[in-house]
């Protein structure tokens, strides 16, 4: 990289932005050379990859008044390609050269938005199974951490189309032949902003929905545990009555007592129950 700016009389900032790792897309021009930095979504990502360096490749471009130099760890599979078609123009159009430079530009910027139709697609797949399994399998806590590297996924794509979107903003046609690539790029964007804002608002609402499954589910083991501890409280206090012994309680040593504690305990119960039934806390009433 010192050698080529040395070479090419590029920027060092331009150059230092180049070699950060983790550098969003930006946009620049400086006299006769333009400069930007594109995210492209990396087709062999890993599942679960929710981090700018795991889930994108950096592509850096220099386009000066005679050169094209683009800066990459690895070849994106639609790079060469690209590349091969734009020298081609070039070839063509060497009395145009400033207008091929921006549609060089602007079909690298393409290309770039249309690699994340990848990760949106998968997402939007995987939430459909979440919202077809959750009713079934419940409260299961992989669940929860999958939802949350999705929502994770796809919050990151958003900000890095969001800083496309400052550089398409910062990019200007030069003549009417220019007019319809940016108009397509703007559009493009527009819809992958708006698919991604859809999902994130489904993966939010999955991820409320399992909280509140999970919440009733804590709600219904609760509302057992209370009725069976009004159910049992009466008949410990009953028991621990009769359980203190004291001399002068003639019910201990009456003939029925022993019956008639129990015929207590059994009406305390079926009080208790026909109150709840009442009440529709142990079914609805018919």
């Amino acid at each position: 990289m010192e050698n080529l700016r040395t070479e090419f009389q590029l920027h060092p900032v331009m150059v230092q932005d180049t070699l950060d790792p983790i550098h969003l897309p930006k946009f620049e021009r400086l006299g006769a050379l333009t400069f930007a930095i594109l995210r492209i979504y990396d087709v062999d990502a890993a599942p679960r990859a929710d981090s700018i360096r795991s889930l994108t490749r950096k592509v850096s471009i220099f386009i000066g008044p005679d050169f094209i130099i683009t800066v990459h760890r690895l070849d994106p599979e639609f790079f060469q390609g690209l590349f091969d078609k734009c020298m081609d123009e070039i070839s063509q159009k060497k009395d145009e050269l400033q207008i091929s430079q921006q549609q060089i530009l602007v079909k690298f910027l393409n290309r770039a938005l249309k690699s994340y139709h990848i990760p949106l697609e998968r997402g939007e797949d995987e939430l459909d199974l979440f919202e077809a399994a959750m009713f079934d399998q419940g409260n299961d806590p992989k669940m929860f951490q999958d939802l949350h590297i999705i929502r994770r996924r796809l919050s990151l794509i958003k900000r890095i189309l969001l800083h496309s979107h400052d550089v398409i903003q910062r990019l200007s046609p030069s003549s009417d032949t220019n007019a319809p690539l940016f108009q397509d790029l703007r559009e493009n964007l527009s819809n992958m902003v708006f698919m991604t804002d859809e999902l994130l608002e489904d993966a939010t609402s999955l991820l409320n929905l399992q909280i509140s499954l999970a919440s009733q589910k804590t709600n219904e083991v609760m509302r057992i545990l209370t009725v069976f501890s009004v159910f049992f409280m009466p008949l410990n206090f009953i028991a621990g009555l009769y359980g203190m012994n004291f001399q002068n309680m003639p019910e201990l040593s009456h003939p029925f007592g022993y019956y008639g504690v129990l015929t207590l305990m059994a009406t305390t119960t079926l009080l208790i129950a026909m109150w709840f039934y009442r009440r529709g806390w142990l079914g609805s009433r018919t």
